[in-house]
């Protein structure tokens, strides 16, 4: 009796670790779908900030362009105004020539026009008494009277050209006002085209951060994925080193027949594939379709098509969440790509009991149930043994 229930604690507890370590896979295979996912928007991200950068260093270029142009723009009025201020101080030192050579003029005009003027108040009598006197008189007359004339001949010539250089000085003025006005406007825009070369650095420089922090979070999340898929490769050989025997199947009395086993619906749902080949709508490859698929909304109860004990409750890849039920006579009937189970391995359920719910986990292109009946571990046509 000791040894019985030694024997019975130890299936047990067998059970319990194959149970946990079920759930343990279906924990992990979960992380990787949400890891998968994170992967997914983090790769979108990048891509997103990636085409930013691009239009940014574009932006940047226009930016840096025009800042380019302004700035040689104001160079070269810089080097205009440089010019005309050297223009502006000859021409102005031309006209203060000329001033000072024009009031020069008007000194010895003055003077010689006072010296005629004096040499005009001379005594004709005196002058008739002195030999030669009035010869000499009419010729210092028309000796003034000739210097006279240089004078107002050069007079005008000098102010004329005090006038053209008074002309030109306020040309070069007017020149220089302007170019002045030209490099203030220039400078303006300078500063402004380099606020805009600034700020679209800086939001470069933000996003390629931003970019570096995702690369970052991705190369974490395809460690962890790694991680991950070490660790249910791990559990996966443990699972299938450690698969519990199926029950033995009965077989009949000779001369007996062999009882046919009925199964009960597992979801009021209308069917959407039926067993046998067909086109496999994924690849589009004709393959064995080893059970029956119902089309139900996610989240619709899964029932148990027969009594019997769950002898797998997890993950099983392309068929996603899956149970496995063990009936008499070496029946079993499996229920795939759920969305949650609600039985464990070890588990007694009976024909009705709830034991998952409709989704659309594994390979799978809709919420739907896929349903299997296997006799002897081979798979057998479900409508054949569905009760009406």
């Amino acid at each position: 009796m000791l040894l019985l229930l030694l024997l019975v604690w130890a299936g047990s507890s067998r059970a319990d670790e194959y149970a946990a370590k079920q759930r343990e896979l279906a924990e992990i295979k979960e992380a990787q779908s949400r890891a998968q996912a994170l992967l997914a928007d983090l790769a979108k991200t990048e891509s997103a900030i990636m085409a930013e950068l691009r239009e940014l260093d574009q932006e940047l270029a226009r930016a840096k362009q025009e800042l380019a142009r302004v700035e040689q723009a104001r160079q070269r009025t810089s080097a205009s105004l440089a010019e005309i201020e050297k223009e502006v101080k000859t021409a102005t030192q031309r006209y203060e020539e000329s001033q000072a050579k024009l009031a020069e003029i008007m000194v010895g005009y003055n003077r010689r026009l006072r010296q005629l003027y004096m040499s005009s108040g001379t005594d004709l009598l005196d002058l008739l008494l002195v030999p030669g006197a009035v010869d000499d008189w009419v010729m210092r007359l028309r000796l003034f009277s000739a210097l006279l004339e240089q004078d107002v001949e050069l007079y005008q010539r000098v102010s004329a050209q005090k006038a053209a250089t008074e002309a030109e000085r306020a040309r070069l003025n007017r020149e220089r006002t302007r170019l002045q006005q030209e490099r203030t406007r220039l400078t303006q825009l300078e500063r402004q085209a380099q606020q805009q070369v600034d700020q679209v650095a800086k939001r470069r420089a933000e996003r390629d951060q931003k970019l570096q922090e995702i690369l970052k979070e991705k190369s974490g999340q395809e460690q962890a994925i790694k991680e991950l898929a070490a660790n249910s490769q791990r559990i996966q050989a443990w699972l299938e080193a450690n698969k519990p025997p199926p029950p033995p199947t009965p077989k009949p009395t000779p001369g007996t027949a062999e009882p046919r086993v009925k199964f009960a619906r597992p979801v009021a749902a209308p069917i959407t594939a039926n067993f046998g080949w067909r086109l496999d709508p994924l690849d589009n490859v004709n393959r064995f379709h080893e059970g029956v698929d119902f089309g139900a909304p996610e989240g619709t109860p899964i029932k148990a098509a027969g009594e019997g004990r769950v002898v797998l409750a997890g993950w099983v890849g392309g068929y996603g969440y899956t149970i496995i039920i063990e009936h008499a006579n070496g029946y079993s009937t499996l229920y795939a790509h759920a969305s949650r189970l609600l039985a464990e391995v070890g588990q007694w359920v009976n024909t009705g009991q709830i034991i998952a719910e409709v989704g659309n986990s594994g390979v799978s292109t809709a919420p739907h149930l896929h349903f299997e009946v296997r006799r002897g571990g081979q798979p057998v046509n479900p409508l054949e043994y569905l009760s009406e």
